[in-house]
Order: C-alpha cells, then structure tokens, then sequence
C-alpha cells in the first residue's frame, strides 16, 4: 500500500488593518498612496466586510513582504567542558582510556 501524502496548506502570514473606509474609492486611494511610498515594503490590499443591513465598510490591509521578513534560524552553539574549556564533542581514542 502506498500511503497519499495530505496537502497542508502553510500557515501565511497576518495582515494588519491599516484603515476603514465607507467608499471604495477612499479605500483604493489609501492603498495607492501606500503603494507610492519610497521604502515599499508592504503587501496592500483592499477587503470589503458587510455591516449591518445593505452596508459596506472597507478595509486597506497590509503586511511586510516576504523578501523582508526575517528568519529565525537555529544557529549551532558548542558547548564547552568546564573542566578542560574543550569542546563536549570531540572523542576520545579507545587507546587512551
């Protein structure tokens, strides 16, 4: 039996709300003006949400990308013997002992 590997979407990254519109358009010129900025380093979009009965409110998002976004590796540390102030993870020869 060959066993099917699931498909598990990657967990993405959290957007922040940057504003809340009444109009489209309003929201669109935000998102633009954001997009326009000398150190563009921001995913933007625009997100319509219904409120209450037949009403709309719209909301610029924004997220640093992912070019920018550091991370966190695991760096490798040796530990040193307190004793000898040696690393722990040398061997010693069969010889020896």
């Amino acid at each position: 039996m060959e066993e099917q590997k699931q498909n598990i979407p990657k967990k993405s990254r959290p957007w922040d709300v940057n504003g809340r519109f009444e109009t489209f358009d309003e929201a669109d010129s935000r998102r633009k003006d954001l997009l326009k900025s000398e150190n563009n380093r921001h995913d933007v979009k625009v997100r319509r949400l219904h409120v209450g009965d037949r009403n709309w409110a719209f909301f610029v998002k924004t997220r640093l990308r992912e070019e920018f976004v550091r991370k966190n590796e695991k760096k490798k540390v040796r530990r040193k013997n307190r004793k000898s102030g040696k690393p722990t993870n040398q061997r010693k020869d069969a010889s020896q002992t």
